[in-house]
């Protein structure tokens, strides 16, 4: 008998739910890219995905009582996921305007990135700060 998964509170944030279809969308730009663009600007969308979902965990992780997080601490996993929506939006909206890529999926992903960021920028963070 095994013992049951962890659901962290973060897991079932719409905007972290985001994050693993934006992971998704983000693996069929790459492999749809011209090979010349995959190494810079693909790995680059990658790390960015993973920067977002990273920083939606962190900015709402749920510690144990004795090891909270500070507000600071918490802030800057948000700001960091901020950034990283940024980034990536810049980058998909560049390939966009280029059609470097699938631009089907090219708009799924700056969809998901639209609503990612209204979930970050919403959301109370743990401990009552408002984000």
């Amino acid at each position: 008998m095994g013992t049951p998964d962890i659901t962290y509170t973060w897991e079932d944030l719409p905007e972290y739910r985001c994050t693993q279809q934006l992971g998704r969308c983000v693996g069929r730009i790459v492999v749809s890219m011209p090979p010349r663009y995959r190494l810079k600007l693909g790995r680059m969308l990658i790390r960015g995905s993973v920067l977002i979902a990273q920083g939606i965990a962190g900015a709402n992780a749920d510690m144990p009582p004795d090891d909270e997080l500070s507000p600071a601490e918490r802030e800057a996993f948000r700001n960091g996921c901020l950034g990283s929506v940024e980034v990536c939006r810049d980058a998909l909206r560049l390939m966009r305007s280029q059609r470097i890529g699938s631009v089907p999926d090219i708009l799924v992903a700056l969809e998901l990135l639209d609503r990612i960021e209204a979930g970050v920028r919403r959301r109370v963070l743990p401990g009552g700060h408002w984000s």
